[in-house]
């Protein structure tokens, strides 16, 4: 029997319209698990391209459970949470119905990831315009969560969100940090926003925990395959493996 064949397979549908599997989920369990991509060929980070991309879930969800996944992860933060917290349950039910498997979404991971850190009082960093950042304000008071700061990169354009460096999503923390140093801590939304290389960085700079959309959903895969979330050298989260669930 191969390694692959040993270890579990989750499915990713993710916002671009490439099968590329995200850098966190190869670099942080990727040797613990088989990952597999659906681009769901998001046109614009904002409403309009949201609902569009909804419209391909199910059918992605099922070519997934046909590779062998045992479970669905929606690899898109702004895709699931933008018309609020029961919309994404719905677009989760969605997935899940389609494939007959567990779904989650990294909207919920960030939740969860919220949670476990008890951070009521936030700063956010994100990719996106002023309505997606209303809408992501909005979802997080659902959870009780309040935004005291913001620093936003006004991107509309998924071919330009790809191209943002660690180094702008450095900046932009800070930025956010900067906004109120008393937040709890500092969630980078967007999972085309790469972390990895500055969370630590990050930390140190500001003293706070920095949650990331994607490492946040990486993480919600590891946990949906039952597999030890912890992970050395990517900040303070990963390193006692965060929550024991995802939400």
């Amino acid at each position: 029997m191969t390694e692959s064949s040993t270890r579990p397979k989750i499915g990713l549908i993710t916002p671009p319209s490439s099968n590329h599997i995200p850098p966190e989920c190869e670099t942080l369990y990727g040797d613990a698990i088989e990952f597999a991509a659906r681009g769901a060929s998001l046109k614009s980070l904002d409403i309009e391209g949201y609902t569009d991309a909804e419209t391909r879930i199910a059918g992605l969800a099922e070519e997934l459970r046909d590779w062998g996944a045992r479970a669905i992860v929606l690899f898109g933060t702004s895709m699931t949470f933008y018309r609020g917290c029961d919309h994404m349950r719905t677009i989760e039910t969605m997935a899940a119905k389609a494939s007959g498997l567990p779904a989650t979404s990294l909207s919920s991971s960030i939740i969860a990831a919220l949670q476990s850190i008890d951070a009521s009082n936030v700063v956010l960093g994100t990719a996106y315009v002023d309505e997606v950042n209303q809408a992501l304000i909005a979802f997080l008071s659902e959870f009780g969560i309040t935004t005291s700061g913001l620093s936003a990169m006004d991107i509309r354009d998924v071919r330009k969100v790809e191209q943002v460096t660690s180094r702008e999503v450095l900046e932009t923390g800070l930025r956010a940090f900067e906004t109120n140093p008393d937040a709890d801590a500092i969630l980078i939304s967007c999972g085309a926003l790469h972390t990895l290389e500055i969370t630590e960085a990050l930390e140190r700079e500001t003293g706070k925990t920095v949650i990331s959309s994607a490492v946040a959903g990486a993480w919600g895969a590891a946990a949906i395959a039952g597999i030890d979330t912890r992970r050395s050298g990517y900040g303070h989260w990963l390193e006692t493996g965060g929550g024991s669930d995802a939400a």
